[in-house]
C-alpha cells in the first residue's frame, strides 16, 4: 500500500511524509474506524443518551404536574380561609 495523494502533499508543507501518514492513520483509528468495540460502546453510550432524554421528558411532565397541583391547593386554601390569609 502506498502513500495516498492527499498525504504526499504533506512533503510540500515541509513535514515528513511518514509522520503525517501515521497520523492520519492514528487519527482514523481513533475517531471509530472499524473497530467492533468502539462501534459497540458507541451505539450503547447513544442508547444511554437516549433513554436519559426520555428520561428527563416524564419527570419534566411529572414536574409541571405537580406545580399545577400545588398552585391549586395554594388558591383553593386562599379561597376557603380568607381570614387566615
Amino acid at each position: 500500500m502506498g502513500i495516498p495523494r492527499d498525504i504526499a502533499c504533506a512533503e510540500s508543507t515541509g513535514h515528513s511524509v511518514w509522520r503525517t501518514y501515521i497520523m492520519a492513520k492514528a487519527l482514523f483509528g481513533h475517531v471509530g474506524g472499524s473497530d467492533p468495540r468502539m462501534v459497540s460502546e458507541m451505539r450503547r453510550l447513544q442508547k444511554r443518551v437516549r433513554d436519559l432524554e426520555d428520561e428527563i421528558s416524564r419527570l419534566q411532565a411529572q414536574n409541571d404536574q405537580l406545580n399545577m397541583a400545588v398552585t391549586d391547593v395554594a388558591a383553593g386554601a386562599t379561597d376557603r380561609e380568607p381570614a387566615l390569609a
